[in-house]
């Protein structure tokens, strides 16, 4: 089942209509939910395969939704449109870049996420590289589960107090696996690590 994630009725009425001209009788019923209630859809709906989410502006619990979601479900194939990816902020730059399969903007044409819909969906071997996500290549398996919780609060420039309160951990374990984070990845600072993830190829050389 593909679960669409919109909350614009335009972007909803021509991807389904897309997806009911396709051949495959799977497509043609889609489970169509507001943009920011995806995380509860995927929850009830274990049966979802692929997530196509119609992210329109910043928003962080979206964000750490969206990463969370993949981390708990790395099967979940997540494909994500965005107004322009220019426009987005660093912290989208990161979270988005590493949580996703495809990170798609209103230029691509709908034939294009036509075929990243095909390709993905039907986990063939495809010419491009929507077959194994970012978030495995750049985070498993450089860091542990503690640390991926954690990661997206500090992409997003939590300080540490404000992470502890959010998940509930005490203030110096959390230092602990932000100075374990950056170690990995051979960064100083979270604008260092920003730097790190926007050089995939030595992002991904460089965490040990």
């Amino acid at each position: 089942m593909i679960l669409i994630a919109s909350s614009s009725g335009f972007f909803i009425d021509g991807l389904t209509t897309a997806l009911q001209l396709t051949q495959q009788a799977e497509y043609h019923q889609p489970l169509v939910v507001p943009h920011d209630a995806f995380f509860s859809a995927l929850k009830e709906h274990p049966e979802v395969k692929m997530l196509i989410l119609d992210y329109r502006r910043y928003e962080l619990n979206l964000l750490k939704l969206l990463f969370e979601a993949k981390r708990t479900r790395p099967e979940l194939k997540i494909i994500i449109i965005v107004e322009s990816k220019e426009a987005l902020n660093a912290i989208e730059q990161t979270l988005l870049t590493t949580a996703v399969d495809s990170l798609l903007d209103k230029h691509d044409t709908l034939k294009c996420i036509m075929q990243i819909v095909s390709f993905v969906y039907s986990a063939t071997k495809v010419p491009f590289d929507v077959s194994h996500t970012r978030l495995q290549k750049l985070l498993h398996p450089h860091l542990n589960e503690k640390e991926a919780q954690l990661f997206p609060y500090i992409v997003a420039g939590e300080k540490n107090k404000s992470i502890a309160a959010e998940t509930g951990m005490d203030p110096k374990v959390v230092s602990y696996y932000r100075t374990r984070i950056y170690q990995k990845y051979q960064v100083h600072n979270i604008v260092e690590l920003y730097g790190a993830f926007s050089k995939p190829g030595d992002s991904e050389a460089g965490a040990v």
